[in-house]
């Protein structure tokens, strides 16, 4: 029977690589008379419902990523809701790290012209393949367009913004 690593201990892997944080471990802790799910750091412990929106995201996709078992898909709809710049890219390399490694699928949602600009990066970057389709509705049909990264350069070049291409 293979043994099957511990999710808790790849999360906390992870969070240590992308976040920079003195993360122990996972644990149910005592909170407010109950229990609650918190990470715990040298000299103690913090609920996960007390992080930033960012780390709580990067804890909820990670944990789901990792649940996966074997090829799969996942999707992922707009990651860059209650994030920094900086946080959105933590996030797309943690979640694109684990699904490189899983074999997984990303299909991710956006409307930010910065989730797309990382997602280019960090897939050429871990050598992962990445698809752009821009789509949108017309007179009730949905539309579809294949983007790449050159014609985003060129869009950004002169000065459009991917994101108002229907208002054209």
């Amino acid at each position: 029977m293979k043994r099957e690593k511990r999710k808790d201990k790849e999360i906390v892997k992870l969070l240590k690589e992308e976040f920079e944080v003195d993360v122990e471990g996972i644990e149910f802790s005592r909170y407010l008379g109950g229990f609650v799910l918190s990470l715990t750091l040298k000299d103690t412990s913090i609920p996960i419902d007390l992080l930033g929106d960012g780390a709580k995201l990067a804890v909820l996709i990670s944990s789901i990523l990792l649940y996966l078992e074997g090829k799969g898909i996942a999707l992922i709809e707009e990651p860059e809701l209650h994030e920094h710049p900086g946080g959105i890219y933590t996030l797309l390399n943690f979640a694109f790290k684990i699904a490189k490694e899983k074999g997984i699928q990303l299909f991710i949602t956006t409307h930010s012209s910065d989730v797309i600009k990382y997602s280019f990066k960090i897939a050429k970057e871990k050598g992962l393949k990445t698809q752009l389709v821009y789509l949108r509705k017309v007179n009730g049909r949905v539309n579809s367009v294949n983007l790449t990264e050159n014609n985003m350069n060129l869009l950004e070049e002169i000065g459009m913004d991917v994101r108002v291409l229907d208002v054209l």
